[in-house]
């Protein structure tokens, strides 16, 4: 009986794709009726002040700090806000932040971009990761 070797994820992002034995928050197993775009922004802004705002900003016009202010994200490309330092992955990685990206990214930061410098290693919850995409959507 031959043993068949096992299938390494391929993750898509923006123009190019990385192969990763660990997917992303995307490819997690969630229920049959979840949506990465069902979240609830009221409970996101919990989330965020208690997981991100220690090294993120949402307020517009606010400072960056260890990352950058995160108002308006949604639709932006990754790495070129200014004023930030990124890592070579984050300005080269052509990833335009839509829920879907976002979703990976907040599940799994280092399966989405290698050598990231975000320390947070990701929701385990698919429900937090949504419902702080639906308070990033209503901080544009």
């Amino acid at each position: 009986m031959a043993v068949e070797e096992p299938v390494k994820a391929v993750v898509e992002l923006g123009s190019f794709s990385i192969l990763n034995p660990k997917p992303p928050g995307g490819k997690v197993a969630v229920d049959g009726d979840f949506s990465y775009d069902s979240g609830n922004a009221a409970t996101g802004a919990k989330l965020f002040k208690a997981k991100c705002a220690s090294c993120h900003t949402i307020k517009e016009g606010g400072p960056n700090m260890q990352g950058p202010n995160l108002h308006g994200i949604m639709g932006q490309v990754a790495g070129k806000r200014p004023g930030q330092k990124y890592t070579k992955g984050m300005k080269t990685s052509g990833i335009t932040w839509d829920n879907e990206t976002m979703f990976n990214w907040l599940s799994n930061p280092k399966s989405v971009i290698k050598g990231t410098n975000m320390a947070f290693v990701g929701f385990k919850k698919p429900t937090d990761s949504a419902d702080v995409i639906a308070f990033l959507n209503k901080n544009q």
